[in-house]
């Protein structure tokens, strides 16, 4: 195939093998363009499992208690 075909069909040439590599730079620009998506969905996230805490779930509450002889003591003083 012809480097202009290959273009057209979305195929990279094999001329530059630094074209299949990904760097540092490539990451931070995409993250910096999706950085709106990053940061709402989270918070969109949070906010939809706080309302559902505070209104909808209900509450459970747990009690443990352990209870100690006295007759453990050897001395006799509490």
């Amino acid at each position: 195939m012809d480097d202009s075909l290959k273009q057209r069909k979305g195929l990279k040439s094999s001329s530059h093998p630094d074209e299949h590599s990904f760097s540092i730079i490539d990451f931070i620009t995409i993250v910096a363009r999706q950085i709106k998506i990053i940061i709402i969905t989270p918070i969109i996230f949070c906010v939809v499992i706080i309302i559902y805490v505070l209104f909808i779930a209900d509450p459970i509450y747990t009690s443990s208690s352990k209870i100690m002889s006295s007759s453990a003591n050897n001395g006799g003083v509490a």
